[in-house]
């Protein structure tokens, strides 16, 4: 039996791929382990008869002669098929959108590429062998791409993944299900989180830059944190941020990040996680709340440098008093050799800047 399998905590890019994978590659089984995110839950509950698919604890797992792991290029995320690939017991194939990792698989086909989606990857294959696709799965396989692309708006998504959404479209996929299932509404429970995240919200300036942290202990699982982080990042305008949960005897990092020069995904890997340069998530036991949060800043500080104002300013600082006259602040100036100055008061402190423009149009006029 071949089985497709992806990390634990389905979400709809890994339902989609290991769904790909079955289309691709007939007779392959796809096996749902651990955690099914909530919307992939109520997909299943309305379409799970139309999909091939079994649990871990329904399949054989002597029968498995091959694995196809998808929308993960870890062993540490691959639940219970992680004893047969470490001890070679059985053939194995790779398709990740995920940067590979140290600990990556080697299988005997081994496809990572730089997508907003997994499922974009194997959609392409599909195009490609002119398969066949009725509407109901053109949906999923487009909720996949929608969902990790955050509707084709993260920083991740690529030109690949807006030309399979479109190549779905045409198949019949309905965009009318993505408010359905990717923009869902609050459970309770994921309002009063996002309320203590809010609440516990703290900033941390590390090598020049703000990172923004919260932390919050639940007594249960919660499903969707991961949206309740971009949830967090837009009401607050937040441009680093690390939001840890514990949750289940486990410390859950999701980190996001807007910056360009901030790779959040080399910090997440130092946690046995993984992800993207801007989204990135790892899981932690027996560490403390606390404790990978002063990790996570230790991390920072030694993975990230940057040029700062003290680096490249000239010294000592040349400032013209605020009741300073024009012709004063135009000579001192000259004497520096700037082409702007601060404007400081009585008590030393910056209240605006004058430039050499803004000066001479005054003592023309």
């Amino acid at each position: 039996m071949n089985i497709a399998i992806s990390h634990e905590g389905t979400d709809f890019d890994a339902l989609a791929s290991m769904f790909a994978v079955s289309k691709l590659y007939p007779g392959t089984r796809i096996i749902i382990g651990g955690s099914v995110n909530r919307n992939v839950r109520r997909f299943l509950t309305l379409y799970g008869t139309f999909f091939d698919y079994s649990t871990e604890k329904e399949l054989d797992w002597k029968s498995v002669k091959k694995i196809w792991v998808v929308d993960a290029s870890a062993p540490s995320r691959s639940g219970k098929a992680e004893e047969l690939i470490q001890n070679g017991e059985v053939a194995f194939a790779v398709f990740d959108h995920h940067p590979e990792t140290t600990e990556g698989l080697k299988g005997e086909q081994v496809i990572i590429q730089s997508t907003g989606a997994c499922t974009t990857i194997l959609v392409e294959l599909i195009k490609e062998q002119t398969l066949p696709l009725n509407s109901l799965e053109s949906t999923l396989l487009i909720l996949g791409i929608y969902e990790d692309t955050g509707s084709l708006t993260f920083p991740t998504t690529t030109a690949r993944d807006l030309q399979a959404a479109a190549f779905l479209v045409e198949h019949g996929a309905k965009l009318s299900a993505v408010p359905d299932y990717v923009n869902m509404q609050l459970t309770n429970e994921q309002r009063d989180v996002l309320k203590q995240m809010v609440n516990s919200l703290t900033v941390v300036e590390v090598n020049g830059i703000q990172v923004h942290f919260t932390s919050v202990q639940v007594n249960d699982y919660v499903d969707g944190v991961s949206f309740l982080v971009h949830k967090l990042m837009d009401l607050e305008e937040i441009n680093v941020l690390f939001s840890l949960f514990d949750m289940e005897n486990k410390v859950y990092v999701i980190a996001r990040s807007r910056l360009e020069e901030i790779d959040v995904s080399t910090i997440t890997a130092g946690l046995n996680g993984g992800g993207h340069k801007s989204a990135a998530s790892a899981s932690i036991k027996g560490s403390s709340l606390d404790e990978v949060r002063k990790k996570i800043i230790t991390m920072m500080k030694h993975s990230f440098s940057f040029t700062r104002a003290i680096d490249i300013m000239s010294t000592p600082v040349k400032t013209v008093h605020r009741d300073s006259s024009i012709n004063e602040a135009y000579l001192t100036l000259i004497r520096s050799g700037f082409s702007g100055l601060p404007v400081v008061n009585d008590d030393e402190m910056l209240v605006g800047i004058i430039a050499r423009r803004d000066m001479e149009k005054a003592i023309h006029h």
